[in-house]
Order: structure tokens, then sequence, then C-alpha cells
């Protein structure tokens, strides 16, 4: 378990705290795919992807631009000017929360409900 005294966390509840956030920054993995951004919509935090030419999943169900933000690799160099770059109107923000956890809950809730969205995006 990552969450845990010998990774240096003091409990699970102190790792999850860390997506009690409005917005969480999902940076490219070393794939095609990051569990960064698995983990950002479970806790119902606006994705900001900092990756250029990154496919989201489900692309053909989800609006991932009215869900998400995107921000060019670049501006990780710049974490000042990638805060700044964050939308502050809370009602915009809930907004945008309200549609992530739809689409977790839609798509991604289980295997089952991942497996039935991969079939109908292909």
């Amino acid at each position: 378990n990552i969450a845990s005294p010998e990774h240096g966390y003091k409990t699970m509840r102190d790792y999850n705290d860390l997506f009690n956030s409005a917005y969480s920054l999902v940076m490219r993995g070393h794939g095609r795919w990051s569990y960064r951004f698995l983990e950002a919509i479970h806790a119902g935090s606006i994705p900001v992807i900092v990756s250029d030419g990154w496919k989201l999943p489900f692309e053909e169900l989800v609006d991932w631009p009215s869900l998400s933000l995107r921000r060019p690799e670049s501006m990780g160099l710049d974490p000042k000017g990638l805060v700044d770059s964050l939308p502050r109107d809370r009602g915009e923000i809930r907004k945008m929360r309200a549609g992530v956890r739809e689409v977790f809950t839609k798509y991604f809730e289980s295997t089952e409900k991942r497996a039935i969205a991969m079939l109908r995006s292909a």
C-alpha cells in the first residue's frame, strides 16, 4: 500500500487528503497512460493535463474539454503561471467537478463499466 508508514505516510486519510482539491495535476507518464488521471477523476477533481498530444480515454463518449484543462508540457517549468492559468470562478469549478463525478460514475466506476465504454468508443 503506497499510503503506509513505511512509505512516509501517516495514514490512508493523509494520502486521500491529497485529492481534496478542485484541481489535480496529471503529468505525462512513461507510456500512453497515467494512473494519476484515474485518481483525479475518482476524487472528483478537475484533471489539469500537463502533456502534449495525450489522447484521453473514451474521447468519443466524453466531452473532456468541458471537464478538464490541458496545459502544454512547457508550462510544467512555470508552476506560478500554471496555477495562475486555472479558473477561479466557483460556479464554473462546481459545474466541472460535478461533470467529472458523473463521467467517473458512468464510465470508470467499475471494470464492467470501463469495458462497456471501451467497446462503445471503439
